[in-house]
């Protein structure tokens, strides 16, 4: 796990530029959302979700047909993990972070 956030987070630092957010920005920040859900950094993949689903509609980009179960999956897995109240939180906090946060709170 440890070599895959690096290479993530050389990946969001890469398209961290808000001028130019693309889909693969967005394909990392789910990324990072399932690295964190496999780590058991619930709270921390809840808001990279929050930031995915927010980036995503704000460029209108869904994810690819082969991506979207393990998105449900890792998105069901950490709903279960954490009370609601919190997934809430930690989700709405996700949905208000720029891009830049999100790469200063890089998985490791």
């Amino acid at each position: 796990h440890e070599q895959a956030g690096q290479w993530l987070a050389q990946a969001l630092a890469h398209h961290a530029n808000p001028r130019w957010i693309r889909t693969e920005t967005v394909d990392c920040l789910w990324v990072a959302a399932r690295l964190a859900t496999a780590q058991e950094e619930y709270q921390r993949a809840a808001m990279f979700f929050g930031l995915a689903e927010q980036i995503g509609s704000h460029i209108r980009y869904a994810p690819a047909g082969p991506v979207r179960p393990l998105n449900a999956a890792a998105l069901a897995t950490v709903q279960a993990a954490l009370e609601p109240a919190l997934f809430a939180e930690s989700f709405a906090a996700g949905q208000q972070m720029t891009l830049g946060e999100a790469v200063a709170d890089r998985p490791h």
